[in-house]
């Protein structure tokens, strides 16, 4: 796979603490600046910011059409009233948001047994409406493999889009045995639905890893609609790699 497809399958990402509408506006006026070069050649699936940072990636992506998409349900640590993360999933739509990204509530799901995701993506759903909805599971947080395979499947009946490994925001991002497990539960559950790998991956070789695991296992070719992988540096180590000036 060459760069300019592996660009493609990219949510570029700020979910920084000090993101603000002026820097956010700014970054995303170079991502512009590299699509309109390149003329479309290297061009995201996606740029994800906080809710109230769209209107600013709105702003410096100027007349360029790349769907953005917003952390939700109380990003990072999903503990909030589920009321609570349906209105907040509802404002970041209003704002905006082409996607959402929704992270679940590890101890609840832990506590329940799994019964919460069903409920979690359920809420979500409904918020939602027709934009795609990504489930983020912190896999990091979760080591039994068996577990995180049920709540995979249980999101998926409920309604996800999506299944996305990790908020970044931990030691512990994207790892490929979690990435399988996830994997698995699409292609046992419904394999029309895609995988987000999210969390440090930072190069080219592991971008491909995660691409290989997702085609090998659902047995479908990675696209914008049914693969993602959740990176900045990897972003700029591509076009430094092409000799594109970021």
């Amino acid at each position: 796979m060459n760069n300019e497809r592996l660009y493609g399958l990219l949510d570029i990402t700020s979910l920084g603490d000090l993101d603000n509408p002026s820097n956010i506006a700014q970054w995303t006026r170079r991502i512009a600046k590299v699509c309109l070069e390149t003329e479309g050649r290297f061009r995201p699936a996606a740029i994800c910011v906080y809710a109230p940072l769209l209107g600013a990636a709105r702003e410096g992506l100027g007349n360029l059409s790349i769907p953005l998409a917003a952390v939700a349900g109380n990003f990072p640590s999903g503990k909030s009233d589920l009321k609570l993360k349906s209105m907040e999933t509802l404002r970041a739509i209003d704002a905006g948001a082409n996607e959402i990204d929704w992270v679940i509530d590890r101890g609840a799901a832990l506590y329940s047994k799994g019964e919460s995701v069903i409920q979690e993506v359920q809420a979500a759903r409904e918020a939602c409406g027709p934009v795609p909805l990504k489930v983020i599971f912190e896999t990091g947080q979760i080591e039994d493999e068996h577990f995180l395979f049920d709540l995979a499947c249980k999101a998926l009946n409920a309604g996800a889009d999506f299944l996305k490994t990790s908020t970044g925001k931990i030691p512990i991002g994207a790892t490929e045995a979690a990435a399988r497990v996830l994997c698995s539960a699409i292609k046992h559950t419904n394999a029309s639905a895609g995988f987000k790998a999210s969390g440090g991956i930072r190069d080219h070789g592991a971008a491909l890893r995660y691409v290989s695991i997702y085609e090998t296992m659902v047995g479908k070719p990675a696209t914008p609609s049914s693969f993602r992988l959740g990176a900045s540096t990897l972003a700029i180590e591509l076009l430094r790699f092409e000799g594109i000036s970021w």
